[in-house]
């Protein structure tokens, strides 16, 4: 993959990354195949665990508790698809708390400040001539 991006060094459009990428596994699409989540509030139900770093799975399974509500178990795997039989999965949830049911969206826009978009606009004309801004392709 590294081979086939050095040899197209300046790739202009979204479409193209995709293309590229594509060639070597499947692509799925942020905002569309999948979505980011505000995790940051779960650390208040959530134990620091030491060496997390080291786990190649987090399971959050969602299941009922005998009135209907909603119940939400976190574990820590060693490995990413298959379970050892000897392996026990480390809970990560502190005793009595519960993990939100509904995590909110990061939305995919973002202000930039005018200062960076300057920088941005400098850069651009750097690479592609000050004519830029009318090129379809770096809309």
């Amino acid at each position: 993959m590294e081979k086939c991006l050095r040899k197209n060094p300046t790739i202009l459009s979204k479409d193209k990354y995709f293309e590229k990428y594509s060639e070597f596994g499947t692509v799925k699409e942020l905002g569309i195949d999948w979505n980011l989540y505000d995790i940051k509030n779960l650390q208040d139900c959530l134990k620091k665990i030491v060496g997390i770093s080291d786990y190649k799975r987090i399971l959050i399974k969602k299941s009922h508790d005998k009135i209907g509500r909603d119940i939400l178990k976190v574990q820590c795997h060693q490995n990413f698809r298959m379970a050892i039989l000897n392996e026990v999965p480390q809970q990560i949830l502190k005793a009595r708390k519960e993990v939100p049911t509904v995590l909110e969206e990061i939305p995919l826009t973002r202000f930039l400040p005018e200062k960076k978009k300057k920088s941005l606009a400098h850069l651009m004309a750097q690479q592609f001539n000050t004519t830029w801004k009318n090129d379809e392709n770096l809309a």
